[in-house]
């Protein structure tokens, strides 16, 4: 078995390497377009390249997948899926940021949930990916002062690619697809949530959870971040699922 491995904004693939050390067939982690080991990438679109090269790698494969996408890499693996369902086998997504499902539940759509960060400039093209915009960012998913807690190092890696994030960002906010545009996925799909990610993407989970039987929510004591910050527990979870026989 195959398992393509798909990062969150602002990471690498490499933050699944403990994750593929343990799964018992091939792995692939790659970057993501525009960061340092991923296809070049100028500006524009972001997720619509991301999900091609993801498919690629689908068509590529001798066999069915296994899909792994964390946050933006959730919403790049459902992507992918929802163009070749009958070539993936499971998924394990963490926070899948999907944010056109919100408003199917009967609570506030994308536009009235993020109307505090719209104002902060979250999809201003003059600054997006800029410092500021880039603590906005940080400090949404990690709670107040993230950003500044942040070793110098990491707060650089950040801003190299901050141009890509904002664009990652900004195709998710004005890309709406419906939870019925993923139906198609009837592959067992393990959707893992932070029990302290922010609200919104814990919606998301629960609304594409929803929708079909063969989908089921695992919450875990993390966040947003489990995959790097609570590897040993998220992967726990992961590699239970996708070794489950078939």
């Amino acid at each position: 078995m195959t398992t393509l491995l798909l990062h969150s904004s602002g990471f690498s693939g490499r933050q699944w390497i403990r994750l593929g050390q343990r799964l018992s067939g091939a792995w692939h982690a790659p970057d993501f377009a525009g960061y340092p080991g991923g296809a070049p990438w100028r500006d524009g679109a972001a997720w619509a390249i991301d999900t091609d090269l993801a498919v690629q790698f689908i068509d590529d494969s001798d066999e069915p997948v296994d899909l792994v996408g964390h946050s933006y890499g959730g919403a790049v693996a459902l992507a992918a899926a929802a163009r070749r369902p009958e070539r993936v086998r499971r998924l394990v997504l963490h926070d899948p940021v999907i944010w056109g499902l919100l408003g199917e539940d009967g609570g506030p759509n994308c536009i009235d949930t993020f109307q505090d960060l719209m104002d902060k400039g979250m999809l201003d093209e003059s600054t997006g990916g800029s410092r500021d915009w880039m603590e906005t960012f940080i400090d949404f998913w990690n709670g107040t002062g993230a950003w500044n807690a942040m070793a110098a190092h990491q707060q650089a890696f950040l801003l190299s690619v901050g141009r890509k994030v904002f664009r990652e960002v900004w195709d998710l906010f004005s890309t709406a697809p419906n939870g019925a545009d993923y139906d198609a996925v009837v592959a067992p799909m393990c959707i893992v949530m932070g029990q302290a990610s922010p609200i919104p993407a814990q919606r998301v989970g629960r609304i594409l959870a929803d929708r079909l039987p063969q989908r089921e929510r695992v919450p875990i004591a993390a966040g947003h971040m489990a995959p790097v910050t609570h590897s040993g527990l998220f992967n726990q979870v992961a590699l239970e699922f996708l070794q489950r026989p078939s």
